[in-house]
């Protein structure tokens, strides 16, 4: 049996590259996006009833890796060079591309969903939204898998004295990168840039001192 799934809506996301998204949501407090619904969801009766929750379940297509599902995974945390089963993952490479967040709500805007804290690509299709209820929800001793041998440490991220980034980017580059979004399988040197909340952000990873960010540039409207 086949079922079609059409998505609600979009969310513009600081996200603009896979790179620096972190590896789940609730990582990045400083994080900031917008869910767009499509006209026929764009009522009032369908979101304002959303504006006293503080944290919704987002469902979404990874559509950028819709068409790599996997059986076995590398999962960051394991090196990336060590093969698990996806169910046993949080991995975007699924057999049916699905996957849920847990993120902050933020405000509602002209019907639109600002939300904060998340792991959502810039564009990524929405196809469900509900409410996220503590009372049910949270299991707080819940066993880790896998993932209790193997707990992160943050990295150092600095800034070159010429550049001065506004405050909310900085944080956001702090948040993003202390977590190491990078392969863990290159552990090396190495120069990168992506754009990021609408600038185009340079840094060079040393495995030895960790992050500095070199450049940033305001990306046109």
């Amino acid at each position: 049996m086949k079922y079609t799934i059409s998505p609600i809506g979009i969310c513009e996301s600081c996200f603009q590259e896979k790179l620096l998204i972190p590896r789940q949501a609730g990582l990045v407090p400083s994080s900031h996006g917008r869910i767009i619904l499509n006209p026929s969801y764009r009522r009032e009766d369908l979101v304002l009833p959303l504006k006293d929750f503080s944290h919704l379940y987002i469902t979404w297509v990874p559509h950028l890796s819709a068409d790599q599902n996997k059986n076995l995974v590398k999962p960051p945390r394991l090196g990336g060079n060590k093969k698990i089963s996806v169910f046993a993952t949080r991995s975007p490479f699924r057999p049916n591309p699905i996957c849920h967040s847990i993120v902050e709500l933020d405000s509602i805007q002209k019907l639109d969903l600002i939300i904060k804290n998340h792991d959502l690509l810039d564009q990524t299709p929405i196809i469900d939204i509900k409410p996220y209820l503590p009372i049910w929800d949270s299991i707080p001793d819940a066993s880790h898998g896998w993932l209790d041998q193997h707990q992160e440490s943050l990295w150092q991220v600095q800034f070159s004295p010429e550049i001065n980034p506004p405050t909310r980017l900085k944080q956001l580059l702090i948040e993003t990168l202390s977590l190491n979004p990078l392969p863990r399988y290159k552990i090396e040197k190495a120069s990168y840039g992506v754009k990021l909340a609408g600038f185009e952000v340079k840094f060079v990873f040393d495995p030895k001192i960790g992050f500095l960010v070199t450049d940033i540039v305001q990306l046109p409207c």
